[in-house]
């Protein structure tokens, strides 16, 4: 972990609001997330702000889709297992991979 967290400690960019929905394609409701510890933590340690911590006290919990959004998240972390519907939901805003 320390070859993730030594880059962004030695840059010292801004770090772009990320949130991460904690189970997505699993049901229905919207928008559980990590506070400020478990992937929360690897969020932070990888240079970004979890939006999720600003918000949830405890390890995970719920948030509005209103908080999503007044979040103002750049990066949007959301694990699917190869859900055909919601990706072609998406769109062109299904990235895949990091850009080289």
């Amino acid at each position: 972990m320390a070859a993730v967290a030594d880059v962004p400690a030695a840059k010292q960019p801004k770090r772009p609001n990320v949130f991460v929905e904690r189970i997505g394609g699993y049901s229905q409701n919207c928008c559980l997330s990590f506070g400020a510890e478990n992937f929360g933590k690897y969020v932070e340690l990888a240079g970004g702000h979890n939006t999720g911590s600003d918000i949830i006290p405890s390890t995970f919990g719920q948030i509005s889709p209103e908080q999503v959004i007044d979040s103002e998240r750049r990066i949007l972390l959301l694990p699917l297992e190869e859900r055909a519907d919601v990706v072609e939901a998406a769109g062109d805003l299904v990235k895949r991979g990091w850009p080289e």
